[in-house]
């Protein structure tokens, strides 16, 4: 009894394997963007969560925002070290800290502190800038920061447009815009700031960036977005209001 099935010829079997790349080269990158979706979402998720723990904490604190940092012998991982520390009754997880799209979590507190009450310090700061009315009248090493440690959120112009938490580099505490990118208004100087604390722009191609804002709402903003209006989004008092 004869079969009459035949194998694939190498003509064949080329097509089929190129029709294969193909699919892949067109499949594979929309998979990636949508993990990148997913990771941001989920970063935005966790900047929103961090937000409310602020505003819980200023509810508690006569309005006050949460003192952005000082100094002790244990660094960035004392007690209360950072807002980070503060609100952290409020929020009870500091994988909240964490970005997913970011490789590594930062600082360890273990590394200082036997039993940190903040593991991780994470990626996000508090917007420094939503602490002092202009940024070239603060001359950290004359002490004049300290004037602005707390501020109350009822002084913010327009809590609707005002950044209050956003992605910065590593661990630090704070985050501000680009050096040289906005004017201060008071002195029509440009400002220049060389911190870990800079914007990070770690999605959308590593054009965009996560933002919560002084009401609770979130966003994702595009470097442009961040530094448009002479960095209006950033500022406690708006430089055209």
């Amino acid at each position: 009894m004869s079969s009459n099935r035949r194998g694939f010829t190498l003509i064949e079997l080329l097509v089929v394997i190129a029709i294969i790349a193909i699919l892949a080269a067109i499949i594979f990158p929309i998979f990636s963007r949508v993990r990148e979706r997913g990771l941001q979402i989920t970063c935005m998720s966790n900047m929103r969560q961090i937000g409310m723990a602020v505003n819980m904490y200023a509810s508690d604190n006569s309005d006050g925002l949460p003192t952005t940092w000082h100094w002790d012998n244990r660094g960035w991982c004392g007690q209360d070290a950072s807002w980070k520390q503060l609100i952290f009754v409020y929020q009870k997880s500091d994988e909240l800290f964490y970005c997913p799209t970011f490789e590594g979590r930062g600082v360890d507190c273990k590394d200082y502190v036997d039993n940190p009450q903040v593991r991780y310090l994470g990626q996000y700061g508090i917007n420094n800038w939503a602490y002092i009315p202009y940024f070239s009248g603060v001359n950290p090493n004359q002490g004049d920061y300290q004037r602005y440690e707390t501020s109350k959120v009822s002084g913010l112009t327009n809590p609707a447009a005002t950044i209050l938490v956003s992605e910065n580099g590593d661990s630090d505490w704070i985050v501000e815009p680009e050096p040289y990118k906005c004017v201060d208004p008071s002195s029509q100087i440009k400002i220049f700031t060389a911190d870990y604390g800079l914007i990070k722009f770690r999605h959308g191609g590593k054009n965009s960036a996560n933002a919560t804002f002084a009401d609770g709402h979130a966003k994702a903003m595009t470097h442009d977005q961040f530094h448009a209006n002479n960095c209006y989004f950033w500022w406690r008092t708006k430089p055209n209001e």
